[in-house]
Order: structure tokens, then C-alpha cells, then sequence
């Protein structure tokens, strides 16, 4: 599996001796005897480099030979290359390179690893997929410039390191982030407000200032010179602690339209009437 095999050879294939130990690591990952954390750091420390490193040597290996096809030749039937006459990569070829990236993927999808949370191993297979590409259209000096790194300058130990490190700084900038502080009074004490949007939020109902425009300049409606807020949709102003709620004359139930009265209610209630508004 680490060195790069000829075009023919179907040891390209994950399948195949060279991942006999990846198999078993599977089997111990999918028993819950390796964590995922570990697992994944097996995955982008010891697998993916050396699987990038196998298939970047191989297709390199191809588009080479495929290049010193182009150059005259005393003796052209020395020369066997996986392309057809006209110096493209045939579908065989194209074949196994597919089978050899398809295989892969899927023996990462078994481990239900995350790859959305996980971009250095998603950067591996898009490279392989680069490389792929490179080598269809026969451009030696893009798959050169794909490169891997030394698979010896990565291990399990080193990914796990860096991700131990990556945690530790989220950690700490969580902790230093600006943490959002409720609407207080001068005593410390969160605010009727504050209660009230709360509450709102426990029942799934949202507490809004109630606004109207001016001069295309948004600004709060009041009354008595108190802010007025949406309930859901059921009007409202806070008063010393108390919610007073707009009442339709005679009907009891809240409303926008005709005669209506403020009248102070319990949040139980305005839930209830915010549910009648909504049947």
C-alpha cells in the first residue's frame, strides 16, 4: 500500500493486502473499543497521507510514462504505458483510479466519521480527486504540484497533538469571549422585561417592541408614554410589573380592530390568548 504499484497491479485496491490492519482497526472502532476522537486521528495521521502518497506516486508514475511516449524512440516497443495512441490515460486506467479513490470513501463513510468536521481529512480526498483530474488530461506540472507531504512527517501522536491544541484555543477564546448580559436594574436585578421575554421564549413566543414608521425612520409605538411590545401577536405594554393587554370591548378577546381597553393580564393568559390568535 505505501509504495506505488504499476497500472495493472490490483493491489490499488483498499481492499487488498496492505489494509488487512485497517480492517481490523475498523472492526475495533466499530466495537467501541478505540474512541472516535483517536479514530480520527489515526485516520488523518497514519491512512490518509499514505493513501494520498500511494495514488499521487502511481498516477505520476503514469502521466511520466505517458510523456516519454511523445519523444521519438530508437525501439518504441520497449515502451508499455496504460494509455491509448493518442497519449490520453485509457478507461482502464481511469477505472482503477476511480475504484481506488470510490474505495476510500467508502471505508471512511463506514467509520461514521463526520467529514464536515473533519477538513483535513475532506482536503485528502479533494486532492485525490485534483490528482485524478491532473493525470486525465496528462498535466504533469499540476499533479507535481500536488505533491503530498512526507507521509514520515505525520503520525497519529502529531495529529493528535495539534488537535489537543486546537481544542485548548477554542477553549480558551469561548472564555474570553464577550458573554451577552440580561437587561438589569440598578440593584443587579434582572427586569420585568427580561421576566417576561423568558417567560415568552419557555412557551415559544417572542417578545417584540411594537414599531411603526416615520419619516422611513422606525421608531417604537407608546402609550402613556409606555413602550408597546408584541406578545406573539397580541399587543402589550409593561407597567410596575405588571402586563396590561389590549382588550376588545365586550368580546374579552384580544384584538386590533374597534373599541379596545388596556387591561392588566397574567402571562398564563396572554399565552392562551396568543394560541386562540393562532388557531
Amino acid at each position: 500500500f505505501g509504495t506505488a504499484p504499476d497500472s495493472d497491479d490490483e493491489s490499488l485496491i483498499l481492499e487488498q493486502e496492505g489494509m488487512e490492519s485497517w480492517g481490523y482497526v475498523l472492526q475495533w472502532y466499530n466495537a467501541k473499543l478505540i474512541p472516535q476522537r483517536h479514530m480520527e486521528c489515526l485516520i488523518e495521521g497514519e491512512l490518509m497521507l499514505r493513501w494520498a502518497n500511494t495514488l499521487h506516486s502511481w498516477l505520476l508514475s503514469l502521466v511520466s510514462k505517458t510523456a516519454n511516449r511523445s519523444q521519438p524512440n530508437d525501439n518504441p516497443s520497449q515502451i508499455t504505458t496504460p494509455s491509448n495512441s493518442d497519449g490520453t490515460i485509457n478507461s482502464h486506467t481511469l477505472f482503477q483510479a476511480g475504484t481506488f479513490y470510490l474505495a476510500m470513501k467508502k471505508a471512511l463513510i463506514s467509520t461514521t466519521i463526520s467529514l464536515p468536521t473533519n477538513p483535513q481529512i475532506c482536503a485528502h480526498l479533494q486532492a485525490g480527486l485534483l490528482m485524478i483530474n491532473a493525470a486525465l488530461t496528462n498535466n504533469v506540472e499540476a499533479l507535481q504540484d500536488l505533491c503530498p507531504p512526507d507521509e514520515r512527517s505525520f503520525s497519529y501522536q502529531t495529529v493528535l497533538a495539534r488537535r489537543v491544541k486546537e481544542d485548548q484555543n477554542k477553549a480558551a477564546a469561548r472564555k474570553e469571549a464577550p458573554v451577552s448580559k440580561p437587561h438589569v436594574d440598578a440593584n443587579n436585578r434582572s427586569t420585568f422585561r427580561e421576566v417576561v421575554e423568558k417567560f415568552a421564549e419557555t412557551h415559544g413566543v417572542v417578545l417584540r417592541p411594537k414599531v411603526h414608521s416615520v419619516t422611513n425612520v422606525t421608531a417604537t409605538e407608546s402609550i402613556s408614554g409606555k413602550a408597546l411590545f408584541w406578545f406573539g401577536r397580541v399587543p402589550v405594554y409593561l407597567d410596575n410589573d405588571v402586563v396590561f393587554c389590549q382588550i376588545s370591548n365586550g368580546s374579552g378577546k384580544a384584538g386590533t380592530d374597534g373599541r379596545q381597553d388596556w387591561s392588566p393580564v397574567s402571562l398564563q393568559d396572554l399565552v392562551s390568548m396568543e394560541k386562540k390568535l393562532n388557531s
